[in-house]
């Protein structure tokens, strides 16, 4: 047989070879699509759960908003704060947006450690309710978990070349010490406590909230205000000194934390950051271990305070 003839063969036999259907294409598009969609079930299951957390934690300062009425405490402005904050991050942690993402952590985190403050009070300020809060911030962090703070899912808007998990961690605790400073700046305007200073403990709010803007935008000035801000909130509770409770011990705790947070970050700006400080993501072992911690110390303060009492 001749090339040309075994040529002429060859294209004989790829002529009666069997052409695929039309729809194959769509079929390979559909079951793609299928396959995108089962693999997104569990994200959506984990977002609903964080979902039922806050709204626990929110029907439980519902209720506390309800009896503050009914007792005529007069704190109306600052009592409900927290049910209008956590009823948005219910809504916000269904967004694709990460301010939206590190606001619901942020006031989840803030009320977390609020519960636990609530929990070590005397039986009458009903310490129970405070477990009840801090479990439903708890599950909510641990439901949420990582998902929509990751480089895969904010690569697009929010990319620093390093140091990315400690730039989000500031930006969190910014927003959480904010909510709490203007939590207590409101409280004690509604309660004339004019030495408590509620004008400088709600600047102080401003700034770190405007600090941690500054930081989605990758600006250094956001992380000189935020060190201007804490050094203010350690100076207003060593001014509280005479008369300072455990949540202003926290907030005083957080505002060091936050000051030595980002010496690396200033370091690499001046010698260049290293390569396994580019990489770098915020930690999920850390933060579930002390959302855990925190969720049975308000479990076991709560039912102390509550049950203590009539067993002495």
């Amino acid at each position: 047989m001749s090339f040309e003839q075994a040529l002429q063969q060859a294209r004989r036999d790829l002529d009666q070879t069997p052409s695929l259907p039309a729809f194959a294409p769509i079929d390979a598009a559909v079951r793609w699509r299928d396959r995108q969609r089962w693999s997104s079930r569990p994200d959506d299951a984990r977002r609903w759960l964080a979902t039922a957390g806050a709204l626990l934690a929110g029907l439980t300062m519902a209720v506390d908003f309800v009896l503050g009425i009914v007792l005529g405490a007069g704190l109306a402005l600052a009592i409900a704060t927290p049910v209008v904050l956590l009823g948005l991050s219910a809504a916000w942690i269904h967004t694709g947006r990460l301010g939206a993402q590190l606001s619901a952590r942020a006031i989840w985190w803030s009320y977390l450690l609020l519960a636990v403050v609530w929990a070590s009070g005397p039986a009458d300020s009903l310490p129970a309710a405070g477990s009840l809060l801090a479990v439903g911030c708890g599950f909510a962090l641990l439901a949420s978990g990582r998902q929509g703070l990751t480089r895969a899912g904010t690569a697009a808007a929010f990319d620093p070349i390093a140091f990315r998990g400690t730039v989000l961690l500031s930006m969190i605790l910014a927003l959480a010490d904010a909510q709490l400073l203007m939590l207590l700046g409101i409280t004690y305007a509604e309660a004339g406590a004019a030495d408590g200073h509620p004008a400088a403990l709600l600047v102080c709010a401003g700034l770190l909230g405007l600090g941690a803007w500054g930081l989605s935008r990758l600006r250094v000035w956001a992380v000189v205000l935020q060190q201007i801000a804490n050094v203010v909130v350690v100076l207003l509770v060593a001014v509280f000194v005479g008369r300072q409770t455990p949540l202003l011990l926290l907030l005083g705790t957080s505002a060091l934390v936050q000051l030595v947070l980002p010496v690396r970050m200033f370091v690499a700006f001046r010698r260049g950051a290293r390569p396994r400080d580019r990489g770098t993501e915020l930690s999920a072992v850390v933060p579930t271990v002390l959302v855990v911690c925190l969720v049975v110390a308000a479990l076991v303060l709560g039912l102390w305070g509550t049950y203590a009492p009539s067993l002495s």
